[in-house]
């Protein structure tokens, strides 16, 4: 692609102006690329904040001229969350769909095959295991956030995974500071649509031998207090999933593997782990919201 861009963008008497957008910013830019010293205006940055997606106010207008102001609170929650240099931003693909089909629903995650969290997933560390729990459970991880990351650096660089997140829309920026490394942010999923993509990626992993669905009827006879069922499938699960060698510390490790489970499926409930009640304690609670 150098010799396109340079030719297109570079020693160029008839362009006049041009904007690139992308996730990552142009490898390795440098004195002596055929294509360089690019302008690059980030979501971490200020200027330009307000064009990266619609304001609120945009929002409102738009609700507004299509008689759909009762709704806002619904688009609120679906589809606003991101802040791009400290302004307010929704997404714009899923607000105009949201018009359009006169319903919530996850409309910006079916544009993509989302294959660069799936593999950035595979790569996970333990610790970035319990950030996703963490973050799915509407937690907020902190993390250095490098703007200059590219491709090969996905599989070296730990930090990778939440710039890669961070700049591909699946996480938003709340508050940074500035570091060394670069800016030290703290993160979160900024609405339900992407809550729902990363609940939907990270079950992906289970389908090999198990559908997605069977896991959600397991929890389900849980909810509803049909104990053979539960016990008939979680055994189930268990033989496909987990080694001998995984549960050495069997009792530790079977209330780690339902408190997961529990925690990353039951959006409308609250799981509570290894907490005082009465005159003792329990090991696992679900509580509806």
């Amino acid at each position: 692609m150098r010799q396109f861009l340079s030719s297109a963008l570079k020693t160029n008497d008839t362009l006049d102006f041009a904007v690139l957008t992308s996730v990552m910013r142009i490898s390795k830019e440098s004195i002596f690329s055929g294509l360089n010293n690019l302008k690059v205006c980030s979501v971490l940055d200020e200027e330009y904040a307000d064009i990266f997606g619609f304001t609120a106010d945009d929002v409102a207008r738009m609700a507004a001229d299509l008689q759909h102001e009762s709704k806002l609170p619904e688009i609120q929650a679906w589809y606003d969350g991101y802040r791009f240099g400290g302004i307010e931003i929704y997404n714009p693909w899923s607000v105009i769909n949201f018009f359009d089909q006169g319903r919530s629903g996850d409309y910006w995650i079916n544009t993509s095959g989302n294959s660069i969290l799936y593999r950035l997933l595979r790569y996970r560390s333990v610790q970035q295991e319990r950030d996703l729990y963490a973050l799915l459970k509407g937690k907020r991880v902190q993390a250095i956030i490098r703007e200059s990351l590219v491709y090969d650096d996905l599989n070296r660089d730990k930090d990778a995974l939440y710039s890669m997140l961070v700049t591909t829309g699946y996480l938003t920026v709340v508050e940074k500071r500035q570091m060394p490394g670069g800016p030290f942010c703290r993160l979160q999923i900024p609405d339900k649509e992407i809550r729902d993509a990363y609940q939907s990626e990270i079950l992906q992993r289970m389908k090999e031998a198990m559908a997605v669905s069977d896991l959600y009827a397991m929890l389900d006879a849980l909810l509803c207090g049909d104990a053979e069922t539960f016990s008939d499938d979680l055994q189930r699960y268990i033989a496909q999933f987990v080694s001998t060698y995984d549960a050495a510390n069997k009792e530790r490790f079977y209330h780690g593997l339902l408190l997961g489970m529990t925690a990353l499926v039951l959006s409308d409930y609250n799981v509570e782990s290894n907490r005082e009640s009465g005159y003792g304690r329990f090991d696992l609670a679900i509580f509806p919201k």
